[in-house]
């Protein structure tokens, strides 16, 4: 039997275990062991929600986002323990999830020969943080325990994604691994198109999709969001409501007439990019009457990130 850790970052703006973080431990503590750690103040009554599903779990800034978190609950479990799991999980609490069963992708990722997957893959080069796998080989080696024990804190987000999560792949190839992603779906990414990764079956959902208002225009069709849940999931809609309210997002806001106007409008954008798309192997520009129709620039990579 496989024997497996989870680490789970968290992070709340109010110091909150929320209930669709709290789902989201019970689920994963079914196959593997939990060990949760946010990066800001959270009362002892909120953490002990999560007691009955995790072995661990404790909060305090440290500003260094998810992966000081996991750097954190590293050096508090000891990298000797580390070592004797088969497998260890990499997830946050930024997704609903799951969406869908995990096990078949689980098992899937546990018969494969790969050292490392994730559940999916950003402009074919790099994978996603918010759920990716490390072997035992891997929790071995140097170049893992070297690239852990550098992580400090950094000034932005961005900063994160560009020092840490895309620098995965690259510890990976230079520690000698190989590395897969469930979804690898080119151009497309779990923020935009949300709904047809859903349709796809993947198996989480970005809360970012809800919180960058000016990324609205970029997004798939926003309103009646929990009615496209319900009808192709049997996620609990209710645990985003609770979130959404935690955190001063009005619910209705994405079923206002003004809103659902504006979506209708942004939507058509995105068809006429679409319906004007070409592909070369260079940046291009169709610009007609002033008007940009549409503006492209391929991403090519020497490393893509391989189907699992």
């Amino acid at each position: 039997m496989t024997k497996r850790i989870c680490l789970l970052a968290g992070f709340h703006p109010k110091g909150q275990v929320s209930d669709y973080v709290v789902y989201y431990a019970k689920y994963l503590s079914t196959f593997a062991e939990v060990y949760y750690l946010a990066d800001c103040v959270v009362s002892s009554q909120e953490l002990a929600k999560l007691a009955p599903y995790t072995k661990g779990a404790w909060a305090f800034r440290h500003n260094k986002y998810d992966f000081g978190s996991w750097q954190e609950l590293i050096f508090k479990i000891g990298w000797d323990k580390l070592a004797e799991y088969d497998e260890c999980l990499f997830t946050n609490d930024s997704v609903i999830a799951p969406l869908f069963d995990l096990t078949p992708f689980i098992q899937q990722g546990t018969e494969s020969l790969v050292d490392a997957w994730a559940m999916n893959s950003f402009e074919y080069d790099y994978f996603g943080s918010f759920f990716w796998v490390v072997k035992q080989r891997v929790l071995k080696s140097e170049v893992f325990k070297y690239f852990f024990s550098s992580v400090v804190a950094e000034k932005t987000a961005e900063d994160v994604i560009h020092k840490y999560e895309k620098e995965l792949p690259r510890m990976l190839r230079r520690g000698g691994f190989s590395y897969a992603a469930v979804f690898t779906e080119g151009n497309k990414n779990v923020f935009d198109d949300w709904k047809y990764f859903i349709k796809k079956g993947f198996p989480m959902l970005k809360l970012k999709i809800f919180k960058d208002s000016h990324e609205y225009p970029r997004r798939e069709y926003l309103p009646n969001w929990d009615t496209f849940l319900s009808a192709c999931t049997h996620y609990p809609v209710q645990l985003v409501y609770n979130y959404f309210y935690s955190v001063d997002i009005p619910p209705a806001r994405f079923s206002k007439i003004s809103f659902k106007l504006k979506s209708f409008w942004w939507a058509c954008k995105r068809w006429r990019r679409k319906l004007f798309r070409l592909h070369f192997s260079h940046p291009i520009s169709i610009v007609i009457f002033c008007v940009t129709l549409y503006d492209e620039e391929r991403v090519n990579s020497a490393f893509p990130v391989p189907k699992l």
